[in-house]
């Protein structure tokens, strides 16, 4: 229900980067494995008839201080109060201090940018899985259980004031690999 009220919202971090319908980053050829989710509201409460429960309170979205995702938060926040009638209070951490909390599963929700160290996809999908806490073998079982709710991929861009062919930039880290880079 939260993956699908998030997904059909109209959110936006800012410039630089587009909204994420995978895993991983769409410049690695990976094609859109969004499971279809249905309509968020009767998914809620298909959910809290499973669990035997009759509503959803006291939910808390940890957030980064970082200002950059500020509007972000208030629109995750907005819409799930819109569209599943959930609030959630905020608290904005401190980015090691937030992926501590995360990593222990001391969290309801939690906004987390994720960045690997390399450009490697096994990286970000064992960061992924580790972040859920999940054994899920695939990126589609991440998706599956809902987990995991990428919402936006960052969009790196080199300028350069020639063409260059060749040139490789990281989805993961932006840096650029120039080992085949040549000026035509």
């Amino acid at each position: 229900a939260f993956a699908a009220a998030l997904y059909s919202a109209d959110l936006s971090p800012g410039p630089g980067f587009i909204p994420a319908r995978q895993l991983f980053p769409p410049t690695l050829g990976e094609e859109d494995c969004l499971p279809d989710l249905g309509q968020p509201g009767p998914l809620l409460w298909e959910g809290l008839k499973a669990l035997g429960q009759d509503g959803i309170k006291g939910l808390t979205l940890l957030a980064p201080e970082d200002s950059q995702f500020e509007d972000l938060v208030n629109g995750i926040n907005q819409e799930l109060q819109q569209q599943l009638g959930v609030f959630c209070s905020v608290e904005r951490v401190e980015s090691s201090a937030l992926l501590e909390r995360v990593e222990a599963g001391e969290y309801d929700l939690a906004l987390v940018p994720c960045q690997p160290r390399s450009g490697a996809r096994e990286e970000l999908f064992a960061r992924w899985a580790a972040l859920a806490g999940s054994q899920a073998e695939s990126q589609e079982g991440l998706l599956g259980e809902c987990r995991v709710i990428p919402l936006f991929h960052q969009v790196f861009r080199l300028k350069t004031n020639q063409t260059v062919e060749g040139l490789w930039i990281s989805p993961y880290t932006g840096s650029p690999d120039l080992n085949h880079a040549s000026y035509p």
